[in-house]
């Protein structure tokens, strides 16, 4: 994993987290393009979003004195992803609203629990409790493992003289298992279609779209320097990931 691998350069936006500095002053170049998407007397939130599907969330704060300050950068994807689940409320830390906004829900029909940030901060008004709804989910990840199919998996879990063997299929929301909740989680499953994609300022990355638990399908991301293997048609994909969503519409 290269150094500067980091969420955004997964949907193609070349910034350099590590040095403060420089992120800062990229950031203050994006600004100039973001485009105001809601406001009130206490915030503005702005979107920039790319052909290729990449999106930057970015909210404002206003201060007592009226200038704008930096809350929060996001980034997203738009992409081919469906999963279905039950909304059961929002977990989401106050002090990041109403820029942020992470729910808890469940899917298939194992009624799994998962948590995942929202992508669009306006769709929020959009979720009923205990009603069902379909997400377009992306799943961030540093670190995909890919394999030719399941046997090729199953050896790789088994190398080592373990027993214990996770499904091509898999999903588990180890985020729920934290001291603090994160909408991460780890799963298994069949890539349905991938693409290497090019961002505005010229970033790779792949772009895969995963069948996992319960048909559900979701589009894994990833920088194109984090894996040696290609993401190829038929292939697994198995990995952690930081989930966001889109709400595609509720199912009738």
């Amino acid at each position: 994993m290269a150094d500067d691998v980091s969420h955004f350069s997964m949907v193609g936006y070349d910034l350099d987290v590590a040095n403060e500095a420089a992120f800062a002053q990229s950031i203050s170049e994006i600004v100039d393009q973001c485009e105001i998407v809601q406001a009130d007397a206490a915030y503005e939130l702005c979107l920039i979003d790319e052909e290729t599907g990449g999106e930057l969330w970015i909210g404002f704060s206003k201060t007592e004195s009226g200038q704008l300050g930096l809350h929060t950068i996001n980034p997203a994807f738009r992409g081919k992803g469906e999963m279905t689940v039950t909304f059961n409320g929002l977990v989401s830390d106050p002090q990041w609203e109403p820029f942020e906004y992470k729910i808890s829900a469940t899917f298939s029909e194992h009624e799994i629990p998962v948590l995942i940030e929202l992508a669009d901060p306006r769709e929020r008004s959009k979720l009923t409790e205990d009603e069902a709804v379909t997400l377009d989910v992306t799943a961030f990840t540093y670190n995909p493992e890919i394999y030719k199919d399941d046997a090729a998996y199953v050896a790789a879990q088994t190398a080592d003289g373990s027993e214990a063997v996770y499904a091509s299929n898999h999903f588990i929301p180890s985020g729920l298992f934290s001291e603090e909740p994160t909408a991460h989680s780890i799963f298994a499953g069949t890539i349905r279609e991938a693409e290497l994609r090019i961002g505005a300022d010229g970033a790779k990355y792949w772009w895969t779209l995963v069948e996992t638990l319960s048909g559900a399908t979701i589009n894994v991301v990833f920088d194109d320097v984090s894996s040696l293997e290609q993401p190829t048609v038929g292939y697994l994909l198995v990995g952690e990931f930081w989930m966001t969503a889109h709400i595609v519409d509720k199912p009738k």
